[in-house]
């Protein structure tokens, strides 16, 4: 018998032929994924389409360096739930964890998209949600208030759609076949921000009868009769009439106090669409006096869209204006643009409201220092402070969130000015999640052994607020006929440099 082995004494024509067949399969298997669509997996449940990691994993795998630590504590606590026993259902929380191959803005690439959502502030959130998934499970023996627990505990999902969204529809055709599983996929959570892919995402999984509690999202058109879809957070229009108010109170006091508002005019952004007209519409009917009939426009995510921002700053900053405060009705991503150039305008210190999305002012961005000391104010309406919530709860809720993510920190280091608490980014994942798992403990029934599902879930999403009450740390949860957050105000809070950026709270304001 001939010596056909490769490395053998010279190879044989038959075993070239053999050689190149088997170096073309090799690559037509890595390159057909990428041309034809196919998946290229990079972990179990989770797959690489653009550059990006994307799909759904109970923490084994981490979609982003900055979410190793809190992914891996997930891990650990549904590792913990398997080994002890007791039955489970499964809640995901679904963001966008990623950004694409090339590293260019999704707003830039994307005119329908959206992403001012950095890192950190998912972090934060996704710490929240699981100290409330750890807080109903109590599985520790060394915790003084663990005890039997209410049944069943609840493992968290990690489900990231990438960079806005893109992706949104494999990860919820996974969570509809995980709903239809023994996983019992039983709700979802987070939801991110408030764009294209995010209402498509709420669209599809509420026809898949699967409850949902939004985090941070605040599109007005997510919001419907017999809803499915919940949220902690204030719609968008609520905020814009909330900010409207808080302005007219400003011109109650001093009549000559003067308004006008700087708005973004681009297609496709619910966020921008509903502060512009929410805004309008309260200034309406409230009386507040602008200063223009119009006030002034810009198209973000467009060539020469920095320019106008400029040619709007020096408008709004000229003396013959004499303005005190715009209401800035866009992103934080095109706020910062306009602060920036707020502070190539001597002496313009008027006062700049805006909405949620002003959290993302200040990323990747430490030349806004310049402006900290003496450039324009930055107001927005938070969905959540330390200083505007239940204080006991809070308190309580800091401890926890130093002990797990600050070890070592002072007490009361994480809820301080500087605190990862300030932005109120944990605090409205925790709470979120905290409505989810009451519904689940509630659909138990009075003897705590009736069946948990996604139908039986949302039944009790529909009960907060009217015949259950639960203290969140934001402040009471419960839904209204639309799924809106019911008798809940919002925090009014002040951006500040002090030797780094504080939310400093001004106030509460109620819809």
């Amino acid at each position: 018998m001939s010596d056909r082995r490769l490395g053998r004494g010279g190879t044989t024509p038959w075993g070239a032929v053999v050689l190149a067949g088997l170096v073309a399969a090799g690559a037509l298997a890595w390159f057909l994924p990428k041309t034809l669509g196919g998946d290229e997996e990079c972990a179990a449940g989770v797959v690489r389409l653009g550059g990006e990691c994307v799909g759904v994993t109970d923490g084994a795998y981490s979609f982003d360096g900055e979410l190793d630590e809190v992914t891996e504590r997930i891990r650990a606590e549904n590792e913990r739930v398997e080994r002890s026993g007791a039955a489970a259902v499964s809640i995901a929380y679904v963001e966008s964890m990623t950004h694409g191959e090339d590293g260019t803005d999704a707003e830039a690439r994307a005119g329908a998209r959206a992403d001012d959502r950095d890192p950190t502030v998912v972090r934060q959130a996704l710490e929240g949600a699981y100290l409330a998934q750890r807080a109903h499970n109590r599985l520790d023996a060394d915790d003084p208030r663990a005890d039997e627990g209410p049944s069943p505990k609840v493992r968290l999902l990690l489900a990231n759609t990438g960079e806005g969204g893109a992706h949104y529809e494999r990860v919820v055709r996974d969570l509809e076949d995980r709903a239809r599983g023994e996983e019992r996929l039983v709700a979802v959570t987070g939801l991110g921000q408030s764009v294209a892919s995010t209402v498509a995402t709420v669209g599809r999984l509420h026809r898949a009868g699967i409850p949902m509690v939004g985090a941070t999202v605040a599109a007005d058109e997510l919001a419907r009769e017999d809803p499915g879809f919940f949220r902690v957070s204030q719609p968008t229009s609520r905020q814009a009439a909330i900010a409207a108010r808080e302005l007219h109170e400003r011109q109650r006091e001093d009549p000559g106090y003067r308004v006008d508002i700087v708005k973004d005019i681009k297609a496709g952004d619910t966020y921008n669409k509903a502060l512009r007209e929410g805004f309008e519409e309260a200034v309406a009917a409230r009386g507040v006096r602008l200063a223009t009939p119009d006030g002034y426009s810009f198209e973000s995510a467009r060539s020469s869209s920095a320019n106008a921002l400029t040619y709007i700053a020096d408008q709004v900053c000229r003396a013959r204006q004499e303005l005190d405060a715009v209401y800035f009705a866009g992103r934080g991503r095109a706020l910062r643009q306009f602060v920036q150039a707020l502070g190539q305008q001597p002496g313009c210190t008027l006062a700049v409201v805006s909405g949620s999305s002003a959290l993302g002012l200040y990323f990747d961005s430490p030349d806004l220092r310049r402006w900290g000391d003496r450039g324009p104010r930055i107001r927005y309406t938070a969905y959540a402070h330390p200083e505007s919530g239940d204080a006991a709860a809070l308190a309580d809720f800091a401890d926890r969130y130093c002990a797990d993510f600050r070890p070592g920190a002072p007490r009361g280091a994480c809820a301080a000015g500087d605190g990862p608490l300030q932005s109120g980014q944990a605090i409205m994942g925790h709470d979120a999640m905290l409505a989810l798992v009451r519904a689940v403990e509630l659909a138990t029934g009075p003897d705590g052994g009736d069946p948990v599902d996604a139908g039986a879930v949302r039944q009790m999403l529909l009960q907060l607020g009217t015949t259950k009450e639960v203290r969140g740390l934001s402040g009471p949860i419960g839904f209204d006929a639309y799924g809106n957050p019911k008798d809940k105000p919002m925090a009014y809070v002040e951006l500040q440099w002090r030797s780094g950026f504080r939310y400093v709270h001004r106030t509460r304001l109620w819809p």
